[in-house]
């Protein structure tokens, strides 16, 4: 009877013990870094890529361009859907630590959203959301340095200074075109240009009016 009861006593312990474990133990937290680029890098077949580059790094003599490359920040949807308080976001290359989240049509807002220090993620598609930054632009990652052939049938489509102005196509006399814009202009980035290609060859650099 005592060894029974030694028994019932010592199941008893560690049933409690097991129990106050699983109440003092804290729940997971995890890093939520951008999905890898989708697009084949390597390829550069029929896309349109971000791209930063001044005028002087397309070359005529050669008939090349060489581009820094840069990819829109996606995050996996289910991830993000279940972010909590604790977790951690790689956000516009910074470590952001998730202190509150709201989630309303869409659109996930952490820690009171960007003009205070947070973050802003909104869907970009069922798989995935989009970082978003001031005036709706999204976050862009630098992926890698390229050079790429000119294609026979390159073509500029360049914006305005203004959002009624109209955009510019330019096919013959590009190099006097690029080298007659304000200082200014002659830098095209990310945010705004988007370089395309086909076959392993540019075909356009198209340049938007953005605010």
């Amino acid at each position: 009877m005592i060894r029974h009861t030694k028994i019932f006593f010592s199941f008893l312990f560690m049933m409690i013990f097991c129990c106050c474990q699983n109440s003092n133990q804290k729940p997971a937290h995890v890093f939520i870094t951008p999905l890898p680029n989708r697009e084949d890098m390597s390829a550069y077949i029929n896309a349109a890529f971000p791209a930063l580059f001044n005028v002087k790094d397309i070359n005529f003599s050669n008939g090349t361009l060489t581009f820094t490359l840069y990819s829109e920040d996606l995050y996996d949807a289910a991830a993000i859907d279940k972010l909590q308080s604790g977790d951690t976001l790689l956000y516009n290359q910074d470590t952001l630590l998730v202190q509150k989240v709201s989630n309303a049509n869409g659109t996930v807002i952490i820690n009171d959203d960007i003009e205070n220090g947070g973050a802003c993620l909104e869907v970009h598609d069922q798989d995935s959301y989009r970082a978003v930054q001031l005036d709706n632009h999204s976050v862009y990652s630098k992926k890698e340095v390229v050079t790429l052939p000119l294609s026979p049938l390159f073509t500029i489509m360049d914006c305005g200074e203004f959002p009624t102005d109209a955009t510019k196509i330019i096919r013959q006399n590009q190099e006097e075109y690029l080298q007659g814009l304000p200082e200014y202009r002659q830098t095209f980035t990310f945010l705004d240009t988007r370089v395309m290609v086909n076959n392993g060859q540019v075909t356009h650099i198209v340049r938007s009016w953005i605010p």
